[in-house]
C-alpha cells in the first residue's frame, strides 16, 4: 500500500517538473506599437512585463500549437502568434516538445499518434498556463481564450474544464472521427463561444475519411459556435488571407476587454 503511495506522489513530482519545464519556455508574445515582442517565460518576462502599459489589464490568449512542436522557425506558428498579439491579446504558448513525451506525430508523412492519454498531457499544459497568468495582475483574467491548431486544436475541443476560458478556437482540425472515439466532438461548456476554422484543401485530411467533416457538425449543444471551411486554404491556415482575420474578430468580439 505504501508504495503504491510512494510511487503516486513520485508520478505526481515528476508532473510537476515537467510542467515547470514547459512554463519556463513558454512564448510570450506582447502586443507593443509599432510590432509586438517575442520572448521566454522564465528568461526575460520582466523585460515583457516593461513593454505592458502601466495599470492596463489585458486580454489573454494560451496557444497550443501542433504535433510538431512551437518554432519561430515556423512561418505558421509565428503568424498566427503575432497576429493574435497585434490585435491587442497577450499569447502564451507552451512548448509541448520541452517535457519528456511520446511521439506526437510524423510532420514529413503526415502520420499521427495521438491518442486520449497525449492530449491529456497538452490540456495539462493548457491549465498550468491559465493558472500561472491568472495571478498576474496585468491580464484581464474573465478575457482568457485558449487557441489551438492541429493537434493543439484537438486539445482545444476536448477541453473540459468550465470558467477556465471565455471562449476557444479551433485550427487546422475537424472535431471528428478519430482512431480513439474519446477524442471525437466537442467537449467545451456548450454555453462558451468556439471558433473552428478548417480549409478544404488541408493535406492532413483533404484526402482522407474525414475530408467532409468539420467542427459544425458537433456544434448542435454550442449556439455561441462557429465553423468555417475556407475554400483553397492548406493546413497552415494563416497562410489564407481570410484565417486570422476570422480568429481576431472572434477574439475581439467575445472579449470583456475594450479594445480602443
Amino acid at each position: 500500500m505504501l508504495v503504491a503511495v510512494f510511487a503516486a506522489q513520485e508520478a505526481r513530482a515528476d508532473e510537476t517538473t515537467e510542467l515547470n519545464r514547459v512554463w519556463a519556455n513558454t512564448l510570450v508574445v506582447i502586443p507593443q506599437e509599432p510590432d509586438v515582442y517575442f520572448y521566454r517565460a522564465e528568461r526575460n518576462l520582466d523585460l515583457a512585463i516593461e513593454k505592458l502599459a502601466p495599470g492596463k489589464k489585458y486580454p489573454a490568449v494560451v496557444f497550443l500549437h501542433g504535433c510538431s512542436g512551437l518554432s519561430l522557425g515556423s512561418t505558421q506558428v509565428t503568424r498566427m502568434v503575432h497576429d493574435m498579439a497585434a490585435a491587442g491579446f497577450v499569447v502564451f504558448a507552451p512548448n509541448s516538445l520541452d517535457r519528456p513525451h511520446p511521439p506526437y506525430c510524423d510532420p514529413k508523412t503526415l502520420k499521427s499518434y495521438i491518442d486520449f492519454n497525449k492530449v491529456g498531457l497538452r490540456i495539462a499544459e493548457a491549465k498550468m498556463v491559465r493558472q500561472r497568468i491568472a495571478e498576474f495582475g496585468w491580464i484581464d483574467t474573465q478575457s482568457i481564450f485558449l487557441a489551438g491548431h492541429s493537434m493543439g486544436g484537438m486539445t482545444t475541443h476536448n477541453y473540459t474544464a468550465a470558467d477556465h476560458f471565455r471562449g476557444y478556437v479551433v485550427l487546422g482540425y475537424h472535431c471528428g472521427p478519430h482512431t480513439d472515439r474519446r477524442l471525437e466532438g466537442i467537449k467545451t461548456p456548450a454555453g462558451r463561444p468556439i471558433l473552428s476554422v478548417l480549409g478544404d484543401a488541408d493535406e492532413w485530411f483533404a484526402g482522407g475519411p474525414n475530408r467532409a467533416v468539420n467542427c459544425g457538425q458537433y456544434m448542435r449543444a454550442h449556439p455561441a459556435g462557429k465553423s468555417v471551411v475556407l475554400k483553397g486554404a492548406p493546413h497552415d491556415i494563416s497562410a489564407h488571407p481570410d484565417g486570422m482575420k476570422l480568429v481576431v474578430e472572434f477574439l475581439r468580439s467575445n472579449s470583456v476587454t475594450s479594445h480602443q
